[in-house]
């Protein structure tokens, strides 16, 4: 059977149509045409929307749902870049889910394979068919692909998915040209007087050389040098970096560490004049770069740990001490004269002369003094 193109299909379909109706005429005419083709689009995109709307609600925190929605992930993920209601339905099945966060790589090595690749490459996994759809797209547009690709880096603030992490950096860097068309490169001067950040965007058009901008420029300035669009997007890749160094990782650590130097990113977090989601980013890239990068080591912590309260007096020219370890014993509560209870005396048998019998007294008495745990 000859396939038939989408627009003489429809073209037919709408003769057929128009010829019943007895309105021919005017159905056939090119601006009407078009207006009845523009509205069949809205109306399947906002029907989509629905539908995904209705399965983010029914996988959100429900695992069974989630694993059923993981059949289905190679027809799904088709749709990526359509409209931001595509990625919200796959934060909702994936975010909370660590076992199909860590294990989505995996999981999809079988699934995946029907996906069409732009470059030939059929991979096989998810994360990277997910970053070469951003060829198919103006560069800079699709902020909510790079919402998700942040999701996908770890399940809360403390625990990160190592391997989704890893293959998002190492696909970016390994692709020059993906690099580019996924990211605007940020780099820092090394003057000492006036040092800034920069954000460097690949021109439009093919012969359009690339134009840079200081952060402080497109923020700050009232006539914005880029588009609302792509201040948007600049927000979520910075939040992007920040979540691909959560967990210690120290290749992230040390590459977007050379990029965004702790000065700046102190100076651009206390400026009252940047947005504060902006100001909360750069917030958020301290904190994962250069506090909560030291090596986890394991501490031992001491026990039987004591503190000695040593008071000297002077006895007959000779120092000597107070024993610090003595049993204390209540004062006995009369009803003529009341005690209170944190009054205590002190033992006459508690005295001893030498040092070292003060330590073994100390150890062998069920209850002495003060005792701390360092």
């Amino acid at each position: 059977m000859r396939k038939v193109p989408v627009e003489k299909l429809n073209l037919n379909y709408i003769k057929e149509a128009s010829k019943t109706l007895g309105v021919e005429k005017y159905f056939l005419r090119p601006n009407n045409l078009q207006l009845m083709h523009e509205n069949i689009v809205k109306k399947k995109l906002q029907i989509s929307s629905y539908l995904y709307e209705f399965i983010r609600v029914c996988c959100q925190n429900n695992e069974e749902n989630q694993n059923y929605f993981l059949k289905f992930l190679s027809f799904y993920t088709t749709h990526i870049g359509h409209g931001a209601y595509v990625t919200n339905a796959f934060e909702a099945c994936m975010g909370s889910n660590e076992k199909i966060l860590k294990n989505l790589n995996n999981y999809n090595a079988n699934v995946l394979e029907t996906i069409e690749d732009i470059d030939s490459k059929k991979s096989k996994s998810l994360i990277p068919n997910i970053l070469y759809k951003f060829k198919r797209f103006p560069c800079y547009e699709k902020a909510d692909i790079i919402n998700l690709l942040a999701k996908l880096c770890f399940l809360d603030e403390e625990t990160s998915v190592y391997k989704n992490q890893e293959l998002i950096f190492h696909t970016l860097l390994n692709d020059e040209d993906l690099y580019s068309r996924v990211l605007m490169r940020i780099y820092s001067t090394n003057a000492l007087l006036n040092q800034q950040i920069y954000v460097e965007l690949v021109g439009k058009k093919k012969n359009e050389k690339p134009t840079a901008f200081s952060i402080e420029k497109i923020l700050e300035s009232e006539e914005k040098p880029i588009s609302k669009k792509e201040i948007e997007y600049l927000k979520r890749q910075l939040i992007l970096f920040s979540n691909l160094c959560v967990g210690r990782n120290y290749a992230c650590v040390e590459y977007f560490g050379k990029m965004l130097p702790l000065k700046l990113l102190i100076k651009y977090m206390l400026s009252n004049s940047f947005p504060e989601d902006f100001r909360a980013c750069f917030c958020q890239l301290i904190q994962n770069i250069y506090i909560d990068k030291e090596p986890r080591t394991i501490l031992m912590k001491p026990n039987l740990v004591r503190k000695l309260e040593l008071r000297k007096r002077i006895d007959k020219g000779k120092d000597s001490f107070k024993n610090p370890f003595t049993m204390f014993n209540k004062r006995s509560q009369t009803k003529k004269q009341s005690v209170p209870d944190n009054e205590y005396e002190m033992s006459p048998k508690s005295t001893v002369k030498d040092e070292k019998n003060q330590l073994l007294e100390a150890e062998m008495s069920p209850a002495f003094g003060k005792i701390f745990i360092y």
